[in-house]
């Protein structure tokens, strides 16, 4: 970069600058001739804020009650009443709009809404659970089942043994005699299985 070119920046840098504070001094001016026009809420008060280049408004006030109210009376003399008017409750600011005498109800709908969803992650959690248990329990029983129905099957087997044994042993085959089975045959297969 040049010395020309350098002083050509640093003037349109100046100018752009003097610009600015211009149209910060027109929007300051602006905001202090009408201060209703702008929200009130966005501008910093030094009084809140302790910084002195902020600017400073008006005391906040609270509305005063009305003066008494004198009326003339039929009887020709003055009849003085004194009234005042009710001060309306400045609105509460929270988490809700508060309806009738429940102060709090924004906070109690957050409340409820907060249970609630604490509520359907805990009954997804239980379901999952419970599930994970059924599952594993099933696999137990299911496991136990399969060993008692072999255990059973081995026991009918050597059963069915025993009596295909017996039958060629004491029926002849195509004769049609009767054979007698000797006394305590039917303890000795019992004491087998």
């Amino acid at each position: 970069m040049t010395k020309d070119e350098r002083e050509v920046l640093i003037a349109r840098l100046q100018r752009e600058n003097d610009e600015s504070r211009a149209e910060i001094a027109r929007r300051k001016t602006e905001r202090e001739e009408n201060p209703a026009a702008f929200d009130v809420a966005a501008l910093a008060d030094r009084r809140v804020t302790g910084v002195e280049s902020d600017l400073a408004y008006g005391d906040i006030r609270q509305p005063e009650p009305s003066p008494p109210v004198a009326k003339s009376g039929e009887g020709g003399g003055l009849v003085y009443k004194t009234t005042e008017t009710a001060q309306a409750a400045a609105p509460r600011m929270g988490l809700g709009a508060s309806s009738g005498d429940d102060e709090w109800k924004g906070w109690n709908d957050w409340v409820k809404a907060h249970i609630a969803n604490d509520r359907a992650d805990l009954v997804e959690q239980l379901t999952k659970a419970i599930g994970e248990v059924i599952a594993t329990m099933r696999e137990e029983c299911s496991a136990e089942i399969k060993a008692a129905i072999g255990e059973r099957d081995i026991k009918i087997a050597k059963l069915e043994a025993q009596v295909e044994l017996l039958l060629r042993m004491y029926v002849p085959a195509k004769t049609g005699e009767v054979v007698e089975i000797p006394k305590g045959i039917m303890r000795k297969v019992h004491d087998n299985g």
